[in-house]
């Protein structure tokens, strides 16, 4: 039964990929199996690893764009048993989720790991090999051999969807080419494998499902809402927004930017060459040389006016198009500091359930009246502490803002610190939800509804509704949006425009715009 729905879901993909062509130049020919990048539906992992012909260039990402593939990296993680593999997979799969949620969501939640990682078993400990990381690029063959005699007398695998232990065959371990040694921080350090990926899942958001309540009836969602409350406030705070003005500081910000490990530790990179290879001098190029045929853009959120030197990039996205089929292949922010968070009487606020700010005396009568609620509709001591943390006060903390007095009754500011007592710098996602927010308002009155984002995360799960959707049903989608838009061009603001957001009236705007940071 398994082997009849892949076939037919392989017929269903290859009937799309022919209705796909249609829209394209009649000089191409399309054939899943043969593929200027391999058989897209035989890669390794349900990423869907293809290797690493052909080069990446300019042309190769147009290509790869209608075959709704990417460039991406594969992670190879040395273990010391099966077991260790099957507990790192497990918590790849649902690290930011309890097992409680995993019981009531089921399938249902984003499917796909953050990793879909490989995994090979040493005898070494793993944290020896460490040391390659340090190698130099010229020194990186050294790796790529040290990885092959490792996998020719052990086993190199992965985890299938529904659990299930796969091994590569010898031909498939072959594919794995130029492997290089990587690390987030030191509990997260893996072999690496760039090349292209046919994902057996592709992340799709719709612009509508993300504007639109669920409700149906036809009102604004509430994350929509609260987006454009932030992106107004941020704009009258001074934050501006352009258009494809600089993409090659938005990608060097991506690629040092913090982000969270699968140990859900922050990690931040300060050499985008040596740490980030996604990000290299060499790949960025790539970007820059889509660009100039209007086959990429990026989105630039700035902390005062793009025009002055001194203004500061804080976030932005980016990504690649061909007709309609837009990607976004990454978001841009920085980190910044939090600090304690006191009221005009200079007392400490605490957070309590769904957000409430209160002093600590308040907030500590406030608690007991959640808990004794809780009791008494029944829920149980066990439930309730499962969930502690929404009834117990919490110290509240903001981000810092030199332009307002956030100073304690000590007239002292008190930073968020982690356990050794170091202030602790925090990414600041919202700086590129704008930016996203910003592209769809553009791409939404072109008549764009779909864009491809490749991996589901659990923000964007939440806040801008991706769905992960089966391959075959996501190119029948994308066709459908391409025919309608016929062969327009996406446009954008000229790169010296500022981004006007929804909400502000003609005079409100102008007196934004005047008003210096």
């Amino acid at each position: 039964m398994r082997n009849l729905k892949i076939g037919i879901l392989f017929l269903l993909t290859l009937i799309s990929w022919n209705s796909f062509a249609s829209t394209l130049p009649e000089s191409c020919e399309w054939s899943l199996s043969n593929t200027p990048f391999g058989d897209l539906a035989n890669g390794l992992t349900y990423r869907g690893y293809l290797g690493q012909n052909p080069p990446r260039t300019p042309d190769a990402e147009l290509e790869a764009i209608k075959y709704l593939i990417m460039h991406w990296g594969l992670k190879i993680y040395a273990v010391k048993s099966e077991q260790e593999a099957a507990e790192l997979h497990d918590l790849q799969l649902h690290r930011n989720l309890t097992k409680e949620q995993r019981a009531e969501l089921g399938d249902s939640h984003y499917i796909s790991p953050p990793e879909a990682s490989v995994f090979i078993v040493t005898q070494d400990d793993p944290k020896s090999y460490l040391d390659f990381y340090n190698y130099k690029v010229s020194d990186r063959n050294k790796v790529n051999e040290f990885f092959h005699q490792l996998a020719a007398k052990s086993q190199v695998f992965y985890y299938s969807l529904d659990g299930n232990k796969v091994v590569l065959k010898s031909d498939e371990v072959k594919k794995l080419e130029n492997v290089f040694y990587m690390m987030n921080n030191p509990d997260d350090h893996f072999f690496y494998v760039p090349g292209w990926f046919a994902p057996k899942f592709k992340g799709v958001e719709s612009i509508s499902r993300f504007m639109l309540s669920s409700q149906g009836d036809g009102k604004a969602s509430n994350h929509y809402k609260d987006l454009n409350k932030l992106l107004r406030k941020f704009y009258k705070e001074g934050v501006r927004i352009t258009f494809n003005r600089a993409m090659d500081d938005v990608l060097i910000l991506a690629g040092t930017q913090a982000r969270i490990g699968r140990t859900n530790k922050v990690s931040k990179k300060s050499d985008v060459e040596k740490e980030s290879p996604r990000f290299n001098k060499a790949n960025r190029q790539t970007y820059l040389d889509l660009m100039a045929t209007n086959n990429a853009y990026s989105v630039e959120v700035w902390d005062g006016d793009p025009n002055d030197p001194k203004t500061k990039l804080i976030g932005g996205t980016f990504g690649k198009m061909v007709g309609s089929t837009l990607k976004v292949d990454s978001l841009a922010y920085i980190s910044m500091k939090k600090v304690r968070n006191y009221n005009q009487d200079k007392k400490p606020l605490f957070i309590v359930g769904e957000g409430l700010l209160l002093t600590e005396d308040m907030a500590k009568i406030k608690s007991e009246e959640l808990l004794q609620r809780a009791r008494e509709q029944g829920l149980s001591e066990e439930k309730i502490a499962q969930n502690m943390s929404y009834y117990l006060p919490k110290p509240s903390y903001v981000w810092e803002d030199s332009r307002k007095d956030q100073t304690g009754p000590d007239g002292k500011l008190e930073y968020l610190t982690d356990k050794e007592g170091d202030i602790l710098e925090v990414p600041r996602g919202e700086f590129a939800d704008v930016a996203n927010l910003a592209l769809y308002h553009v791409l939404k009155a072109q008549g764009i509804d779909l864009t491809d984002v490749g991996m589901v995360t659990p923000k964007s799960y939440t806040l801008f509704k991706a769905r992960y959707v089966p391959l075959a049903e996501a190119i029948q989608l994308f066709n459908e949006q391409q025919q309608a838009f016929g062969h327009r061009e996406i446009l954008f603001p000229q790169p010296n425009e500022i981004f006007r957001p929804d909400g502000f009236s003609d005079k409100e705007y102008a007196t934004i715009m005047s008003r210096a940071k």
